[in-house]
């Protein structure tokens, strides 16, 4: 043993020795296998730093994303603010009764709402799906639209016109 190893090192080599007993590559073996095991771990720290750095960029994006029907976030991006001039955007009781005519049949105002963002045709503000029920009440008080199962459609009786 070198004269400027550690005091401890010559009882921690022959405790080695004692578990490996005497063959000769056992402790160069033992090397190999942590150094293999030291760069897997510095692969796997190298991959979770571009993970977090890319999780990272997306927060730094700091968009606010509406919730869909199972309450997971949408891919899409929030729509844009409503106006009644906003071109290529209908209104928004003529963007439900778009909607509702397509698919005829009960929508819940979750997958209502999740379709509106779907085409970007969303409300917007602090509170769209406030404006979206507030909608749908009119649209039900003015016969548009009617109760139907546990969600909304168009009524049977009535022609419905925007």
């Amino acid at each position: 043993m070198a004269s400027d190893a550690t005091p401890y090192a010559e009882p921690v080599l022959m405790l080695l020795r004692r578990f490996v007993g005497n063959q000769p590559n056992a402790l160069a073996e033992m090397r190999e296998q942590i150094a293999r095991e030291l760069e897997f771990a510095e692969g796997n720290v190298t991959r979770l730093r571009q993970e977090l750095a890319g999780v990272e960029e997306l927060l730094a994006l700091e968009v606010e994303r509406p919730t869909i029907a199972n309450g997971q976030e949408s891919l899409l991006p929030p729509p844009a603010e409503r106006t009644p001039f906003t071109p290529g955007i209908p209104p928004l009781r003529k963007a439900i009764l778009t909607v509702l005519r397509e698919r005829p049949g009960a929508w819940d105002r979750e997958e209502l709402f999740a379709e509106l963002v779907r085409r970007g045709w969303a409300p917007g503000g602090k509170s769209p799906r406030n404006t979206l029920v507030s909608r749908l009440s009119e649209l039900v008080r003015d016969g548009l639209i009617a109760r139907v199962d546990d969600g909304f459609g168009l009524p049977e009786e009535k022609e419905v016109t925007a």
